[in-house]
Formats: C-alpha cells, sequence, structure tokens
C-alpha cells in the first residue's frame, strides 16, 4: 500500500474506537475531536487540529483503536499504512514520544483549567437551586401577606423578579466564563428570534386544537378556547387588563433569563456526558425548578407552566451557542 490523502465531511467518523490500528494518519486541515465510550456514551476527551498524529498511540500500544475520532470541520489527512511506516519507526518512535510529553503536559495544564472551571460552575448551580428556592418561598410567603391586605400580587413579585435577575447575573458574570455560553448573545438574533416566534405560534396552535378536543369531545361546561382573557376583562376594565398583561409579556424574558440562562445553561455546562444526555437532564431539572416557583398559585398552573416549559427548554438548546 501507499500513503493516500483523505477527505472527510463535518461529523464523519475518522476512525472507530476498538477497530484494528492499520495505518497513522496526519491531518493535513481541519479540526477533530477525540472521543472515549464512557458508560456508553461518547465523551470528548482531546481536540486534533492541522498537523496532529491520528492512531499513533494504539500503534504503539494495543494495536487497537482506543478512541474514536471524528470530525468537527472538514478535514484532510495523509494515511499512511503500516508498509510505509516500517522504514521509518525509529524516527517516528522519537517523534511521537516528544508529540506524547508535549500532550501530556497540555492535558494536565487543560485538566486544572478544567478543576477550576467545574468549581465555578459547581458554586453557580448551587446559587442558581439556592436563589430559585429562596425566590419560591418569598412570593409564596409575601404574595400570602399581600393577598390578605388587599395588595395585588404583582406589587410584590415584580422587585422579587428583579432581585434575582440581579442575582443571576452577578452568579454568571462570577464564573469569568463568556456570556454567550449561558445564551446571552445578539448572534444571529434576527434568524433565532423569527424561529422562536414560528415555533412557538406552532406550539400554542396544538394547545389549542387539543383543548379544543377535551372541551367537545370530552365535555367540559362552561369551558372556552381562550377563557383567560375572558376572566381578566371581567375583572377589570379593558384598558387596565391590556396595560397588565402588556406589563407581564415585557417580564417573560426575565423569567426566561432565569429558567434557561441561569438554571437550565448553567446545568449544562456543569455536568459532564453527551450534549443529547446532558439536554434532556437539564430541561427536567430547570423545569422543575421553575415549576416548583409557582406552586404558590395552584397546582394546575403550575402544571402548565411545566409543560410549556419543556418546549421552550428543547427550542433553547436547539439554538444553543
Amino acid at each position: 500500500c501507499q500513503a493516500e490523502i483523505k477527505y472527510y465531511q463535518k461529523h464523519d467518523v475518522l476512525i472507530q474506537e476498538g477497530n484494528e490500528n492499520n495505518e497513522i494518519s496526519i491531518i493535513l486541515d481541519g479540526t477533530t475531536d477525540v472521543l472515549k465510550k464512557i458508560n456508553n456514551e461518547n465523551v470528548p476527551v482531546a481536540h486534533f487540529e492541522k498537523g496532529d498524529f491520528i492512531g499513533a498511540m494504539s500503534r504503539y500500544n494495543t494495536n487497537f483503536r482506543t478512541a474514536s475520532v471524528v470530525s468537527t470541520t472538514p478535514v484532510a489527512t495523509l494515511s499512511l499504512c503500516s508498509s510505509v511506516l516500517k522504514p521509518l519507526e525509529k524516527d517516528l518512535a522519537y517523534y511521537f514520544v516528544h508529540s506524547f510529553v508535549e500532550r501530556l503536559k497540555l492535558t494536565s495544564q487543560q485538566q486544572a483549567k478544567e478543576s477550576k472551571l467545574r468549581y465555578d460552575l459547581g458554586i453557580f448551580a448551587i446559587t442558581a437551586i439556592m436563589v430559585a428556592s429562596i425566590y419560591g418561598l418569598l412570593v409564596r410567603s409575601l404574595s400570602q401577606i399581600a393577598s390578605k391586605g388587599g395588595i395585588a400580587t404583582g406589587l410584590v413579585t415584580v422587585p422579587i423578579i428583579f432581585i434575582v435577575v440581579f442575582v443571576v447575573i452577578w452568579a454568571i458574570k462570577r464564573t469569568k466564563i463568556p456570556i454567550r455560553q449561558f445564551g446571552l448573545t445578539t448572534h444571529n438574533w434576527r434568524k433565532y428570534t423569527i424561529e422562536a416566534v414560528f415555533y412557538s405560534f406552532l406550539f400554542l396552535i396544538g394547545v389549542l386544537f387539543i383543548k379544543w378536543l377535551v372541551i367537545y369531545f370530552i365535555g367540559i361546561p362552561n369551558a372556552t378556547l381562550i377563557d383567560g382573557w375572558q376572566a381578566q376583562t371581567q375583572s377589570y376594565p379593558l384598558s387596565i387588563s391590556i396595560i397588565a398583561m402588556f406589563i407581564y409579556a415585557l417580564f417573560c424574558p426575565l423569567q426566561e433569563l432565569i429558567a434557561r440562562c441561569s438554571l437550565q445553561q448553567g446545568f449544562f455546562l456543569f455536568l459532564s456526558g453527551s450534549t443529547r444526555s446532558r439536554n434532556v437532564l437539564t430541561i427536567l431539572i430547570s423545569n422543575l425548578l421553575f415549576t416548583l416557583t409557582h406552586s404558590h398559585l395552584h397546582w394546575f398552573f403550575s402544571l402548565m407552566v411545566f409543560i410549556p416549559g419543556l418546549f421552550w427548554g428543547w427550542l433553547f438548546t436547539k439554538n444553543a451557542l
């Protein structure tokens, strides 16, 4: 066999863990991730780029691939099979030893950085849980006091939301992680806004359709498709109702900042494992915590917060940077 230049597209598998190693490749262009199977999940353990060798470890160790390599960009490699490598064994052995030492040094430095990062993210995760818990307790207690005194609960919850948002932003900055990693960015905001409105519209249409099926086929007396508006306008003048709904809409992004950027993305950055498993787990955890902050209203209202929250949690991960 001879040396061969191979080309790969993004997300192609260059080598598969466990397969026999018959060649060593040099990356001519592009970047790759090295994935190690841990608990049946592919966990990123290294990153290769132009000039790095692929397959050297297994050739001088077990002769079987010790990890998988997947391209993160279009990649070009120069593959050298055993017959080509044999005359160069001595020279290559010296180079690989030197390369392994340098890689080990870089790995140690990277592990030190990751340990510090994980510590900071652990503090952030604990802070987020504490803030969510205190927020729920305060809202529940103060809302009951306000109701007995004839004070609108909005006068109580709004200042608390502002305080929680301030603490969340402070905690995010304390981690020294770029805020875009928490979803706070204007990158492609037009595209993501249009996409969010489109998917949310489809979701709400689906909810209305399910509600229609329940009302007209199961039968719920005096129920209408959109009864929240009717209840609101019966209790308050139309102008006041519109202003109240507009103000509430302004506070929705602040609540999403707490639920998505703080809880969901904070847990995602802290946990280890595959992207898919972390996404599922963090969507569930963040929505459960956010639902608990609404438990002072009614169990059914909390349920109606949790279910749509799963959808918007998915939408957040879909466009996560």
